[in-house]
């Protein structure tokens, strides 16, 4: 059986990824104004550009059902079953949309990954390495969804307006980190964004301390691979925290700049370490 794999664009893998590990993106909506953009065929600059010549903040619309079959339709023509991971229903109307394509077909399977960004990739991951084995599409499924508790999703962001504008977090979180320069954990916990650790000082600490706050939490991870995901950030500080991730015994360490759909909730100077537990 010929599996094809796929996910939207905010799996926030790079055109190497994506083709290193055979995964078809489809790509969310982004609205600049009265600007429409797909997700992943523009540079995340813009966005900066477009939030401080307007003070406003761009929008984001998932794919539609019709967008969703055409892409199952395609892909079905050269395979015989397609899985496809999901952002989570808890941030996204994308996989109601998916899961109602899916049932104009009898071989594609929807899955909600409860997680975002890279934490859907190293899922993806999973998957086309079980397709290599030979497993078939149901048993991958139910491998998948026993795997989606263990991925651990986090980022640090500096300004929490982008996310608090889209109704991400609430006003006195706001407050404070405007006035207390309070740089917020946010993790992804049961598919839904919610507020971790607090830091204080310059963004490059707040990046380090906060990937040292990661080693030390989750002390059980798989090594074979993890992702820094980053909106914006200095090199130095990306080797810095690479070198952490070498020290740890991570084997993969894959670096990503976030798409357009989650640089509209996190802004600039905002990094991900994510990583997936055995």
């Amino acid at each position: 059986m010929k599996i094809g794999l796929s996910s939207e664009s905010t799996i926030d893998f790079s055109k190497d990824l994506l083709k290193k590990y055979d995964i078809h993106s489809l790509p969310l909506y982004v609205y600049l104004g009265e600007q429409e953009f797909f997700d992943g065929k523009f540079e995340c600059e813009k966005i900066f550009d477009f939030v401080k010549t307007t003070k406003k903040l761009p929008k984001t619309s998932a794919p539609n059902e019709a967008d969703y079959i055409k892409h199952f339709k395609k892909l079905l023509k050269e395979n015989d079953a397609v899985i496809h991971l999901s952002i989570s229903s808890g941030v996204s109307s994308s996989y109601d949309h998916a899961l109602s394509a899916s049932k104009h077909f009898k071989n594609v399977f929807v899955i909600d990954t409860k997680s975002i960004s890279t934490g859907i990739g190293l899922l993806a991951i999973r998957a086309r390495n079980l397709i290599n084995q030979g497993l078939n599409a149901e048993e991958i499924v139910e491998d998948i969804y026993s795997n989606i508790s263990k991925v651990r999703v986090s980022l640090v962001i500096s300004n929490l307006s982008y996310i608090y504008k889209g109704g991400r977090c609430n006003s006195i979180l706001l407050l404070g980190s405007n006035l207390l320069k309070i740089r917020p954990q946010i993790v992804v916990r049961e598919g839904v964004c919610r507020t971790g650790r607090k830091f204080i000082g310059s963004m490059d600490n707040v990046f380090i301390k906060y990937t040292n706050a990661v080693l030390q939490e989750y002390k059980n991870a798989d090594l074979e691979n993890v992702f820094i995901t980053y909106t914006t950030c200095k090199q130095e500080v990306l080797d810095q925290i690479v070198n952490m991730l070498k020290q740890q015994g991570f084997k993969n360490i894959n670096i990503t700049k976030a798409g357009a759909t989650v640089t509209c909730y996190t802004g600039e100077n905002s990094l991900a370490v994510i990583l997936i537990e055995k």
